[in-house]
């Protein structure tokens, strides 16, 4: 009489095959829920640079040098994660020709700089751009 069924190392080599390709599984969708998340920390850090550029050159008279700060309220993307903001006002580089000097309007370097801790290393996001002043 012939019976029909799998033994018992049909069935412990079919489970550890399951194993090892639903470990690889969620390998794959750790990985991507993480890359998921430092993309909206990274966009969120964007936009509140962003914000803080915007601000801070809202004046039009400006005074060379540097300030930071934490940003208020709590995150609605994570409630640990504290985005901090440098903000530095450079002049722009000099003319040459020294024609700047007789000018109304002044060209300054402005840089938002906003960090948050993740993993236990620092994330940066950094935003450069070219603001007009008057004397």
């Amino acid at each position: 009489m012939k019976q029909r069924g799998f033994t018992l190392l049909e069935v412990l080599v079919a489970f550890t095959l399951l194993a090892v390709i639903f470990g690889a599984l969620f390998e794959v969708f750790a990985g991507g829920l993480a890359a998921v998340r430092d993309g909206d920390l990274r966009s969120h850090a964007t936009l509140l640079a962003q914000s803080k550029l915007a601000e801070l050159t809202s004046e039009s008279k400006f005074a060379e040098g540097s300030r930071s700060g934490v940003f208020a309220g709590p995150n609605e993307l994570e409630a640990g994660t504290e985005y901090r903001w440098r903000y530095r006002l450079e002049r722009y580089r000099e003319d040459p020709l020294g024609s700047m000097e007789r000018s109304v309007v002044v060209p300054f370097t402005a840089t938002v700089e906003v960090s948050w801790q993740e993993a236990g290393a620092t994330r940066r996001v950094s935003l450069d751009t070219l603001v007009l002043g008057t004397r």
